[in-house]
């Protein structure tokens, strides 16, 4: 099959993404009494981005932001800026998520090509489906379903219709044939083609970023070592930015590191080969 079977529910009781007939995501909503806000607020809403890779359907990454907080656009925004060129990208967005969508976000995903955030109000389901590319993405399928009837209703009543998605995506090709140093990287290849959000780590055009400790002055004097713990239950590009950090300080290099994972993952053991392939290389 040359395709790839894509579909999805978009709703105000829940979210679903099902690639060739299989569940990859599925929220259901409920309402959720925040003690330290003093609110009460609905799980699911927000904006949930999710890639799947172009040649299987395999999912790569998946995201909510809650875009009721002030700084989750703006990490949406780093987030789609972090993205490789030729994935399949879905914004999923189930009723009342236009609350503190910045500029910034605004202007991320319309970097993706699609038209309507702007102009959707608040209580519409809205999805859109894009193919990063490199100079221009390409729009697939966007699709909002409308507020309508009574609007005389109480605040926080107006809910649109559930929206619902079919459609069959053209596979693109099993590995980018073009990317220069794959075959003297292969852990980074597969950390690459297995998860998104990693950015110039694996970009395909030049060097990949990879993270490496800065070279010190061998007479650089340590009066005391502190050791560094990272826990992570994923893994992944939230751990190599506080490897960045920590290295980037004076001494950091010197800085012994330690990366626990909660859980059996595969993500956090292919980085950690990929970390020493690279001091190998």
């Amino acid at each position: 099959d040359n395709n790839i079977e894509i579909e999805a529910t978009v709703s105000s009781s829940s979210l679903e993404l099902l690639v060739q007939g299989h569940t990859v995501l599925h929220h259901k909503n409920e309402r959720r009494f925040l003690v330290a806000a003093n609110m009460t607020v609905w799980v699911h809403i927000g904006i949930h981005l999710v890639v799947l890779h172009h040649h299987d359907g395999r999912l790569m990454l998946h995201k909510q932001f809650h875009t009721w907080q002030p700084g989750a656009a703006d990490e949406l925004a780093r987030v789609i800026s972090t993205l490789q060129p030729g994935r399949l990208v879905f914004l999923l967005a189930p009723a009342a998520w236009r609350q503190h969508v910045t500029d910034s976000a605004l202007l991320a995903m319309g970097k993706l090509e699609v038209m309507w955030p702007e102009d959707v109000c608040s209580g519409e389901m809205w999805a859109a489906i894009t193919v990063t590319g490199g100079q221009k993405p390409t729009v697939l399928m966007e699709v909002v379903t409308i507020l309508s009837g009574d609007r005389e209703q109480p605040k926080g009543k107006h809910i649109a219709s559930p929206l619902y998605l079919h459609l069959f995506i053209p596979r693109g090709p099993a590995l980018d044939l073009s990317c220069p140093w794959y075959k003297s990287r292969p852990w980074l290849q597969r950390l690459c083609e297995g998860w998104e959000g990693y950015g110039d780590m694996c970009k395909c055009r030049g060097n990949p970023q990879v993270p490496t400790p800065k070279l010190m002055d061998s007479n650089s004097s340590v009066k005391e070592i502190i050791p560094v713990v990272i826990v992570t239950g994923r893994g992944g590009p939230s751990v190599v930015r506080l490897l960045l950090e920590v290295w980037h300080q004076t001494l950091g290099p010197l800085t012994p590191v330690l990366i626990a994972v909660d859980g059996l993952k595969e993500e956090p053991h292919i980085l950690y080969n990929a970390l020493v392939e690279e001091f190998m290389f």
